[in-house]
Order: C-alpha cells, then sequence, then structure tokens
C-alpha cells in the first residue's frame, strides 16, 4: 500500500518539467490526427501545433462558419503552452440566433430507460421508457416557471402521464423548444407515433388526444410549420469557444467552463435559489475553485449525476426491493438531477443572451477579457 508522501505511478513515470502537467493527449476534443494522438506524446505540451494554427488570430481568420474540431483541438495546443487566447469567442450565427430566438423558450430535459424486461404491458425488450422530464420556461420578461413530471407509481403506462403533464407546461406550443442533443425531439416523434399508430387499453380515443398533444408540441402553433426545436449542443459545438474548455462538449463540462468564465452568472446564482423546495446556491467556491453544481444537489443517502445512475435508480423503484423510504430519497434525487439538467440549459443561453444583448454587428464576437 502507498503511505502519505508515496508517488504514484504515474508520477514516476512521467515527467515534471511541464507548464501543464493536468493537460494530457487523450484530453483533445475529437479523435485527432496521427501527430495528435500517435506517437509517444503524452502531454499537450508535447503535440506539434499544425502549421497554419500557430496563433489565435490564425484560427479565427482561417474559421469560416463553424469552428471546427481541429481548430478546438489547436486551441487546446495553444493553452497548454500559455499562449495568449479570448476569453470567448462567439461566432456570428450563434449570436444571430440568440437575439432572434422566439419567446417563450422551454428548455427541456427528458430522462429515459431500457430493461431487458419490458416495463410495460407488450411491450418489448429493452424498448425506451421516458419517466421525467424537467422544463424551464423563460418568458420574455425575465420570468422562469419551472414544470416537472416522474412516473412514481409501481404499474401503469409511464407514457399518458409523460405526456399529459408535458402538455400542461405553459405555454408549451408556443416559441421555441431548446434541448441538449437531438433525443428530445426524437423523442416526442416516437410518442407521437406510439399514441397516433395503435391502441392499447386506455382507448383509441385518448390515444388520439395523446397523438394532437403531442402533434402541438412538435410543431407548435405557427402557421409556416418551422422547425421551433433549438440543439444547444450544436450551438456549443459549432459556434461556442471559451478559454476553460480544456475537454469535452457534454452540457456538465459546458456549464462549467461557462460558470469559470461568467461574472454573469457568478453573480446570479452565487445568490441562492429556490431548488425543489430548498434554498440552494448553485455557485460556491471552496479554496478559491468553483464546485461542481451536480455535487451540490446531493445528499449523504443518494447520488445521481448522470443519465445512467438516474436509469438505475428508477428502476430500482420499480422493484419489491425498494423500501418507501428508500423509493423516496430516489425520488428526490431523480428530480433535483433532472431539474440542474434543465436549468443548466438556461444558464448557458443566459450567459449567451447577456453578451449579445448589444452587438449590432452581424460579425463573431470576440471577448477579451
Amino acid at each position: 500500500g502507498m503511505t502519505d508522501g508515496d508517488e504514484g505511478c504515474w508520477e514516476k513515470q512521467m515527467e515534471t518539467d511541464y507548464s501543464n502537467p493536468g493537460l494530457h493527449v487523450y484530453d483533445l476534443i475529437g479523435r485527432g490526427s496521427p501527430a495528435e494522438s500517435g506517437g509517444s506524446h503524452r502531454f499537450q505540451e508535447d503535440v506539434p501545433l499544425p502549421e497554419q494554427y500557430g496563433t489565435f488570430r490564425d484560427i479565427a481568420d482561417r474559421s469560416e462558419r463553424t469552428i471546427t474540431m481541429q481548430q478546438r483541438r489547436s486551441l487546446q495546443l495553444l493553452s497548454a503552452r500559455n499562449n495568449p487566447l479570448p476569453a470567448e469567442w462567439l461566432k456570428k450565427d450563434l449570436v444571430t440566433k440568440i437575439r432572434d430566438l422566439s419567446f417563450p423558450l422551454h428548455f427541456l430535459d427528458f430522462e429515459a430507460a431500457a430493461s431487458a424486461v419490458p416495463m410495460v404491458s407488450g411491450g418489448r425488450p429493452y424498448s425506451r421508457v421516458l419517466f421525467q422530464f424537467s422544463c424551464h420556461t423563460l418568458q420574455r420578461d425575465g420570468r422562469l416557471i419551472h414544470s416537472q413530471w416522474l412516473d412514481s407509481e409501481q404499474r401503469g403506462k409511464p407514457h399518458v402521464g409523460f405526456v399529459r403533464e408535458l402538455a400542461r407546461i405553459p405555454a408549451i406550443g408556443e416559441g421555441t423548444v431548446v434541448q441538449y442533443s437531438p433525443f428530445e425531439k426524437q423523442a416526442l416523434i416516437m410518442l407521437y407515433r406510439e399514441f397516433s399508430g395503435g391502441s392499447d387499453s386506455s382507448g383509441d380515443s385518448d390515444n388520439e388526444e395523446l397523438a394532437g398533444k403531442l402533434r402541438n408540441i412538435i410543431k407548435g402553433y405557427d402557421p409556416e410549420g418551422k422547425d421551433r426545436f433549438l440543439d444547444l449542443n450544436r450551438m456549443t459545438r459549432d459556434f461556442y469557444y471559451n478559454r476553460e474548455m480544456n475537454s469535452g462538449l457534454g452540457l456538465k463540462q459546458v456549464l462549467m467552463s461557462t460558470l469559470k468564465i461568467s461574472r454573469h452568472l457568478q453573480n446570479l446564482y452565487g445568490e441562492a435559489v429556490d431548488f425543489d423546495g430548498d434554498s440552494l446556491r448553485l455557485v460556491q467556491k471552496r479554496d478559491g475553485n468553483l464546485v461542481d453544481p451536480y455535487s451540490l444537489i446531493q445528499d449523504e443517502h443518494m447520488i445521481i449525476d448522470e443519465g445512467s445512475s438516474a436509469m438505475h435508480a428508477w428502476l430500482y423503484t420499480k422493484t419489491p426491493y425498494c423500501g418507501e423510504q428508500t423509493r423516496k430519497q430516489i425520488q428526490k434525487a431523480l428530480r433535483r438531477y433532472c431539474m440542474l439538467d434543465s436549468l443548466a440549459l438556461v444558464m448557458i443561453y443566459q450567459h449567451w443572451a447577456h453578451l449579445v444583448q448589444h452587438v449590432q454587428a452581424e460579425e463573431d464576437l470576440i471577448v477579451r477579457e
């Protein structure tokens, strides 16, 4: 065993005379080229910079409509070398899209489960069951309304309750639906096909009603039939960079990098907010470092901080082995996790909207400090 002061195997094998020894090659975004990911390179400082991307200005000048993965990796390599980088870089398509969004904005997050044993009568093994949603609806005047639903019945058909509660979200047929992947829109289309293409014990008339509610959510009330869904993951990947981005582009990673860079968010969420009935500050620091908000919503009884653990926790509540007290603890943890996912979308949007509110020019926005 190791005692205090002993070096681990990593420290024994690796040199330590690097400016940023925590930035490893396997943290580079995307697959990379053999020059970046192959050979004996272990640290980003070892990886040769592409000839055409020696500075941020080189990258910005060669960037067209989107920020490519190669350009993102080059920005990481520049950061590892402590080369000057802007605080943020927003491509003009992001600036235009954020400025022109149709309100209200519905920031929507679903949770789903799949099991070898079908969860509903007549279902197939591993068929997807949507068991939870959280939606934060932002009005043009700044009011934020939270709606949520979690299947808590031991039996029944979760999708019936899911759709009925989803349709009760204030003004859900109006404005823009914001998601962090194509998943939510795809799930709604799956549900629409389920209720419009067959019958179940709830009756054909009920199916028709539910299909109509889903059609209104998917299409909205826009007579022109424009796509009302905005994928924040794609917007981030294609059009947004900040210098705290040193790994992936997942929601939690982007939220943390944005919190680090955004005084606006630190001010907003440094104050206590109502979070599932509790008063909670989502921006806190320990030893001068920001704390991951997903760790702040946990308690000593239950930790749910990603989709897989949420799925298994919900499945466990369906078993006879789950006691009532444990079931309630799991349900609280599930509500808080899903709520933070949809609120994270709001926070990223709020930061972008704060940056672009005074931008008029149709060009990239580069924030130096």
